[in-house]
């Protein structure tokens, strides 16, 4: 290495150039700081406009789903089979709503506005309650669903909070299940924690995405379908909730084939 006096000089030079002055530093972070408040704006912005929409789009659903209701009731015993293509409808539309409410549900826990309401909850029932709303989406698929209850079956939990998460849970497996398949509810409440398990038959996901999925809108490559498969809001509103009630939420390989999806909360229980 050459230490003279002169390569020392030109070295120095040579890093001055390349270490930002202070003004230029300052300009940068003023730079930032404006990009940052841009985007906050941005943000703000786009959740206001999907509120607007969500309540736009609730207003039509109601509507619709109080003439189908109306169309019920005026059928006859004949007419079995338009009551039941109207109890589907019925069943679709309240699926849409709950996807609208979930859209305002993880605006509102992101912001700290949605109150946590502990109250004890039969947890047999709320599984139960959460399967029931997707029978027939389970029956038109081929896929098997059981539940499994361990331990402790009152748990001090925002019920409504909770089955709504189960609910997507069991949702987002149904729709990676092959005809064939099951689906299994799980939940083993302790002490002081409350874990929810809904495993599945789909193809997995890789290590390197299992946390990803939990995200706003999060995107999964999965081998055996398009380049990428959109988990939505769901899952993000299931992390969301399991924050809330100070636990967390995880995904692991399911032996044989599938996934783990595991909702855990802080949850006191009571005999």
């Amino acid at each position: 290495m050459d230490t003279t006096p002169y390569a020392r000089r030109t070295a120095f030079e040579t890093l001055r150039r390349k270490v930002p002055r202070g003004d230029q530093l300052r300009h940068d972070e003023d730079r930032i700081r404006r990009e940052l408040i841009e985007l906050r704006g941005v943000a703000a912005a786009k959740d206001d406009l999907v509120s607007l929409m969500v309540h736009d789009l609730r207003s039509p659903l109601f509507g619709q789903v109080a003439l189908l209701h109306l169309v019920l009731d005026e059928l006859g015993p004949e007419a079995s089979q338009v009551r039941r293509d109207i109890e589907e409808a019925l069943r679709i539309s309240d699926r849409v709503f709950d996807s609208l409410e979930d859209v305002l549900r993880v605006r509102f826990l992101e912001e700290g506005k949605l109150p946590v309401h502990r109250d004890p909850v039969d947890l047999r029932a709320l599984i139960t309650q959460a399967l029931e709303t997707l029978h027939g989406v389970a029956r038109r698929r081929r896929v098997a669903l059981t539940k499994q209850i361990e331990g402790k079956e009152i748990a001090w939990v925002d019920r409504k909070l909770v089955q709504r998460s189960v609910q997507n849970l069991l949702s987002n497996a149904l729709r990676h299940t092959a005809a064939g398949g099951d689906v299994l509810v799980l939940a083993r409440c302790a002490a002081a924690a409350l874990d929810i398990e809904v495993a599945d038959r789909g193809p997995g996901v890789r290590d390197d995405l299992k946390q990803r999925l939990f995200d706003d809108f999060g995107l999964l490559e999965r081998p055996q379908a398009e380049a990428g498969v959109g988990f939505g809001l769901g899952l993000r509103l299931v992390k969301l909730v399991a924050e809330c009630h100070g636990g967390a939420v995880s995904v692991r390989d399911r032996p044989g084939g599938g996934s783990v999806f595991r909702l855990r909360l802080q949850a006191r229980t009571a005999s």
